[in-house]
């Protein structure tokens, strides 16, 4: 029995570790409204964190781990998969006014203009 244990526990500890590394400084962004994402991007530019408050829906509070879609011309969409299906929660767009990011709730349920809160972006803790 401790044979299979020693076994057990040396393939375990021989598998590399699967956590994301994360960029220092996550993105804050809010509205009028009270609604907020904090969108905290991996290193590597593939993935992000994202978690939205303030809006009555499932995604409410939920930390997602995204998959970024490159857009072109410095747009990017964070894709989730929600019942099944991926959907694209928040997308940044990048025109002759500078960035705009824009929330959309699943289903539907409503779409939010956001904009970068750099005050509050420092009390976030990964």
């Amino acid at each position: 029995m401790s044979r299979i244990f020693l076994l057990f526990t040396a393939c375990i500890l021989s598998l590399p570790a699967l956590a994301i590394e994360l960029v220092r400084y996550p993105t804050h962004l809010t509205n009028n409204q009270g609604v907020q994402a904090l969108l905290a991007p991996s290193t590597d530019g593939q993935q992000a964190l994202l978690q939205v408050k303030g809006v009555n829906h499932a995604v409410d509070g939920v930390v997602f781990l995204t998959e970024v879609q490159d857009r072109g011309q410095g747009g990017e969409a964070y894709r989730i998969q929600f019942d099944g299906e991926p959907r694209g929660l928040l997308v940044k767009t990048q025109g002759w006014r500078g960035e705009a990011w824009r929330l959309y709730l699943p289903r539907g349920a409503g779409e939010f203009d956001l904009y970068v809160d750099n005050e509050a972006a420092g009390d976030f803790d990964a």
